[in-house]
């Protein structure tokens, strides 16, 4: 006669090892090297930029249109890659895998200062700062038409959410959230952006993006901040930039800028676009005030 089987009970741990929210890690860190691999060697490729560590903005570059397309093609490339890698755990995962493997493309170039150098050399002047002010515009309209064709498709996947609800929400609650993310987000920067270093400013936009929005996203239930985030870093990227633009800086040909709103200018378009655009994505998922979050 046959004893029965005693079940082995699993060993301690190996229940968290495969939990959906470890499962959400693994494939959204797996799609976020990929995207950056594909960045930095597509720069790498085609000599973006031309001159590695100097050159980092788009309008800088020999045939600055092409790169542009290359930038549009390569993103929306990454966001499939990413959402087929990491879609199932979390609808934004290829979204944010793609604005970080951009910033790997803006890890290629150098700090600001070669920018306004430039600008110098080239007898471009004071304009280069309305120049970063339309590359920003360009760069960010690759990522919010992304933003929200992805946010479209994880809101209509959601069974409790109504066309209804969407309309009734408060447009002034909507706004104040933004200007909230706004607000925080610059005053954040303005601390923490005491030089051009490539990685301390993307440091600093990490931080700022990442705080403001989660306090914006706290402070308004209104589910269509989901597909709005993209617009802070926007803004204080471009309030930097006009505002130089406006009233120079004194000592801005040599490089370096100085003034109450000069650590909004000493980012870059790409910078804003990429890092700034990630961590507002990760602010509004890690804030918990949202429905759509990760799913299991």
């Amino acid at each position: 006669m046959t004893e029965p089987v005693t079940p082995v009970a699993p060993e301690p741990g190996s229940e968290a090892i495969l939990s959906p929210h470890r499962r959400a890690q693994f494939f959204v860190t797996l799609a976020v090297l990929v995207c950056v691999v594909l960045f930095w060697w597509t720069g790498k490729l085609l000599h973006i930029p031309v001159h590695r560590s100097y050159e980092d903005s788009v309008f800088q570059q020999p045939h600055w249109l092409l790169v542009y397309l290359v930038i549009a093609v390569l993103f929306c490339a990454c966001v499939a890659i990413g959402t087929i890698l990491a879609g199932h755990a979390w609808f934004y995962a290829g979204l944010f895998s793609a604005a970080l493997g951009l910033a790997a493309l803006s890890m290629r170039g150098g700090p600001s200062r070669y920018v306004y150098l430039w600008a110098q050399a080239t007898d471009r002047g004071r304009f280069v700062f309305f120049d970063l002010f339309i590359e920003l515009l360009l760069l960010i309209m690759i990522v919010a038409a992304a933003w929200r064709f992805i946010w479209k498709r994880g809101i209509a996947a959601l069974p409790t959410l109504t066309a209804a609800e969407l309309e009734a929400s408060d447009d002034g609650k909507l706004f104040t959230a933004l200007a909230i993310q706004v607000v925080v987000m610059a005053a954040i920067m303005l601390v923490l952006t005491p030089t051009d270093s490539k990685k301390g400013v993307l440091v600093s936009i990490a931080v700022a993006s990442l705080a403001a929005t989660g306090a914006a996203a706290q402070s308004s239930e209104d589910r269509r901040l989901g597909g709005l985030f993209w617009f802070g870093p926007f803004v204080v990227g471009s309030l930097g930039y006009l505002t130089a633009f406006i009233s120079p800086p004194a000592d801005w040909m040599t490089g370096t800028l100085s003034g109450l709103l000069a650590p909004l200018a000493r980012p870059l378009p790409l910078d804003y676009a990429s890092v700034g655009a990630a961590a507002a994505m990760l602010g509004y998922w890690l804030s918990g005030a949202h429905p759509e979050g990760v799913t299991n």
